[in-house]
């Protein structure tokens, strides 16, 4: 059963990134245009990036190059290209995926440590953590009760 929690965001991953491929591939029949495509593939990779892990989102944004490569960009179902602007197309989707993992994966986690209440003290007694967490929450009051952050209640 642990197994099989492990292969869920694998799977989903690689479903919405087939997804949208299935998607855009028919756009690209249908319309005789795939410039720039590649770059819609940003946003399942930053969702994945939000649910799961950077790393799953990497191993997306990778699925994605391929994917594009082959189905969307001329001549379609090969991974060569006519144009040499289309691997630019490419690399620069490479280049912009990473930092977007990387600000959703920073963006994401100090939610889920201000959403909680209180803050578990590990073992070790990490301190700086709670401070820093403490420190966080009471300038979120101060925000929502519009004082300004450096006054008291």
């Amino acid at each position: 059963m642990r197994a099989l929690k492990g292969l869920v965001p694998i799977a989903v991953s690689i479903g919405l990134i087939l997804a949208v491929t299935a998607i855009l591939w028919r756009l690209t029949l249908t319309t005789e245009s795939s410039r720039a495509l590649v770059y819609i593939y940003l946003f399942p990779v930053a969702l994945i990036a939000a649910l799961y892990n950077g790393r799953l989102a990497l191993l997306s944004a990778a699925l994605a190059l391929v994917c594009a490569d082959y189905f969307l960009q001329e001549p379609l179902y090969s991974l060569a290209n006519d144009d040499s602007r289309e691997y630019g197309d490419l690399f620069v989707f490479a280049l912009l995926a990473v930092p977007a993992i990387k600000f959703v994966r920073v963006l994401v986690r100090p939610r889920a440590l201000l959403g909680t209440n209180h803050v578990r003290r590990s073992s070790s007694g990490n301190f700086a953590t709670f401070a820093a967490t403490r420190r966080a929450s009471s300038l979120l009051s101060n925000l929502a009760a519009d004082r300004p952050p450096g006054s008291s209640s």
